[in-house]
Formats: C-alpha cells, sequence, structure tokens
C-alpha cells in the first residue's frame, strides 16, 4: 500500500525517568495522577482499571506542545520510513488489503450487496455485519457498541468520544 511521508512529523522515544522529569515539569498535575499507574506497573498490578478512571481527567494536551516543544535535550534523528496514522480507522484502508468492491473487511461474517469502498470492522466472530447499497462508510461493531458513519468523518472520533462523556455513556468508551 502506498503512505504518505510526513517529515514534518516526530517519533518519540525515551527513557521512563526522562518522559517522568518531563511531565512533572511541564505538566505537574498529571504527572501526580499518573504516579498510581507506575506504582501499579511495579506491583504487577492490572492498570487498565486506573487507566480508565485516570485518563479522562488528565490535560487534553499533545505530547508536542506539552513536553516536546519545551524539552531541553532533545535530539533528532531523520528516518526515511513510510508513516501511516494507524490511530484512525480511515487508516486500514492504507495497511489492509480491499476485496473486489473496494471494501476492507475485518470481520468473520458479513454478506455486502452492492456495498462501496467501505471499512468493515467486528471482533465479534458470531456477528453478522450486512450492508445493502453503502458507499464510502465505516462500521466498527464491538460486544458493548457499534460505530457507523461515513469515512469522510472517520477523523471525528474525538468529537463522539467527548459526546459520549457529555451524555455520561463512559462504559462504552
Amino acid at each position: 500500500s502506498s503512505g504518505n511521508y510526513f517529515w514534518n512529523s516526530g517519533m518519540f522515544v525515551w527513557t521512563v525517568e526522562a518522559i517522568q522529569n518531563a511531565l512533572q515539569k511541564h505538566l505537574p498535575d498529571s504527572a501526580h495522577k499518573l504516579i498510581a499507574v507506575t506504582e501499579a506497573v511495579r506491583a504487577g498490578e492490572p492498570i487498565q482499571p486506573l487507566i480508565d478512571s485516570i485518563y479522562p481527567t488528565l490535560e487534553k494536551i499533545s505530547i508536542d506542545f506539552a513536553v516536546m516543544e519545551k524539552a531541553d535535550s532533545v535530539f533528532m534523528v531523520e528516518l526515511g520510513c513510510e508513516w501511516i496514522d494507524v490511530g484512525s480507522w480511515p487508516a486500514l484502508d492504507e495497511v489492509c488489503d480491499p476485496d473486489s468492491h473496494n471494501n476492507v473487511v475485518q470481520a468473520a461474517e458479513h454478506i455486502m450487496i452492492d456495498s462501496y469502498d467501505n471499512i468493515i470492522v467486528s471482533e465479534e466472530p458470531e456477528h453478522l455485519i450486512a450492508t445493502i447499497g453503502l458507499d464510502k462508510c465505516i462500521v466498527v461493531h464491538t460486544k458493548d457498541a457499534t460505530l457507523v458513519c461515513k469515512k469522510s468523518d472517520g477523523q471525528r472520533i474525538k468529537d463522539l468520544v467527548e459526546a459520549i462523556q457529555r451524555e455520561r455513556k463512559e462504559r462504552y468508551l
């Protein structure tokens, strides 16, 4: 597949100590809240429940702005590689092979009639995803929720998460 080359983007690598110090310096409230996660990791305890409760309370700012732009010791190494934002549903178009109708399907059970250029994902092996006349959409089915949106709106997941939080339906996040 052909991804995009982003020469102005970055990939960050640091030691645990370095990022903890940087967070303490530039995002002290968030750093304080994350101490519980560090302690759980060291104790061999499950961290997902902590992350689920702490993450929504952290300051909403990217690591680029919060830390990297303010960091004292940063070294840059150019790496000529293909970069694909796999953090979005439309990125599946870049990493998965489409069928003859340009649909990317990651679902055990599916039937598609007159459906073109879609992304269909289901983590439930016994659940049938069926479409008729669906074009340029994303359908993602999990045991708790189903997402259906236009591909052109696939980057708006952050908006959806905020709406879910406003409606106090956090169990679906």
